[in-house]
Parts: C-alpha cells; sequence; structure tokens
C-alpha cells in the first residue's frame, strides 16, 4: 500500500473497523473466517481472512468527511460532477459528505423487493427524475466486483445521467486498481483482499468446522474478541 492508503488503513484497524485473522505461526486460523458479499458461480459467498467493517467508520463523521475531502482534493474528476449517487446501503453517507464538500446534489436508489421472491433490486424511486442531463459519480464504501456498480451505471444512463467516476473509501479488488471500463476509480485505500471460493483448500477444513462468520457486521463482537484473545 502507499503512504496514504496506510495511514487511513490504520486509521480504520485504530477505530475498530478492521478484522484480521489471528494465525500462529504454522498459519493455522486462531480466529474465524469471514464471508463477504460477493458470491461464486455456484451462488455461495466467498471468504477470507481480512474484512473492513465500514459501519463503524460511518459512526465517526469526522472520519468520513475527511476521506471526503482528501478524495476531492487528489482526484479533479470528482470536482467535474453535478452529482454523488450513493450505492446501498454503505455509498450513501460518504456520498453525502462529497456532494455537501462540493455543494451540489446527491442522490441513491432503492433497493426494491422483487414481487414473489427474496431477492432486491436496485430502482430509483424517493430520487427518480433528478439525474436527466447530469454528471455523476457513483460512491460506494467497498469496491470489489464492481457489479452493483454496472448495475448502477445501467440505472443512471437510463435516468438520463453521465457517469464521470467511481469512488469508495476501500478498493480491495484483486484486478482493478485505478480504472473501471474507461471510468476512473478513486479509494482512498488501495489494498487487494484475497478471497477463497468454500471449496477452495486453503480454507475448506475451517469450513467443514464451522470456523466462519458469513455475516461479519452481526458478529463483530466475536471478531474483535479473536483479535484481542490472539493479538498478532
Amino acid at each position: 500500500m502507499s503512504s496514504g492508503a496506510m495511514f487511513w488503513w490504520n486509521m480504520l484497524k485504530q477505530m475498530g473497523a478492521v478484522y484480521e485473522c489471528p494465525k500462529d505461526s504454522q498459519g493455522i486460523r486462531l480466529g474465524p473466517l469471514v464471508g463477504y458479499a460477493g458470491k461464486d458461480e455456484d451462488g455461495v459467498a466467498y471468504v477470507g481472512d481480512v474484512y473492513a467493517n465500514l459501519a463503524v467508520l460511518e459512526r465517526h463523521p469526522e472520519y468520513l468527511a475527511s476521506i471526503a475531502n482528501m478524495l476531492i482534493e487528489t482526484h479533479p474528476v470528482l470536482s467535474t460532477a453535478n452529482v454523488f449517487c450513493g450505492a446501498p446501503e454503505g455509498g450513501k453517507s460518504l456520498a453525502l459528505l462529497l456532494a455537501r464538500q462540493r455543494q451540489v446534489t446527491y442522490c441513491y436508489p432503492d433497493q426494491e423487493v422483487v414481487k414473489g421472491t427474496r431477492d432486491k433490486k436496485l430502482e430509483f424511486l424517493r430520487h427518480e427524475g433528478t439525474l436527466q442531463g447530469k454528471y455523476v459519480v457513483i460512491v460506494e464504501d467497498v469496491l470489489n466486483n464492481f457489479s452493483t456498480t454496472d448495475t448502477l451505471i445501467s440505472l443512471i444512463e437510463e435516468q438520463g445521467g453521465h457517469v464521470v467516476a467511481i469512488a469508495g473509501v476501500l478498493n480491495r479488488s484483486l484486478v482493478v486498481e485505478d480504472r473501471w471500463h474507461d471510468l476512473l476509480v478513486c479509494s482512498a485505500i488501495r489494498r487487494p483482499i484475497h478471497q477463497y471460493r468454500q471449496t477452495d483448500d486453503e480454507v475448506k477444513d475451517d469450513i467443514a468446522k464451522g470456523n466462519v462468520v458469513l455475516k461479519p457486521k452481526h458478529e463483530w463482537e466475536r471478531l474483535a474478541y479473536a483479535m484481542r484473545h490472539f493479538p498478532a
């Protein structure tokens, strides 16, 4: 990581927003694996050893505002936007602060349940009709597989808007550095974080033993306890 990214990463760690699975000298996990939002081709959640819980960061708006200010100062493309669109749910707070800093418009799509299923889709309802002819930055908290990003690009274009960049706190993608298609990706932290299929050799024993927390935000205290009990 760059020195700037390391600064923000350490800030997240100090506020208790980062889980890094403790391991012994032989690499045996002393804490649980964590689940990620992304899913493999069989619809099963990926898992890994590191998790950034940016819901913790949202509770400290002064730090999130500092990240917003830094992003605007270091990425001139963000100053060309007149709308910041927050991806539910994690991107909303940062998008609002970016819009406030630039004194421009803020919006977000709603998550609607698909009738007859438990699936959700994104749709502009509350903020419908606000993007015609606008230059839009899509804002997320964590960037990884960019599937939500692609959905939002399509929705914004359907509303007559033009996406000019993508912004976020953490870009943890293994393959995307600073460009997604032809759009600049602006993040405070660029740190690739490896993920595994639950059948991969590196994790299958832990999965078989149930040594995994698939919804880290719901069991954050358990993860924090593991790090306190087995400090690096």
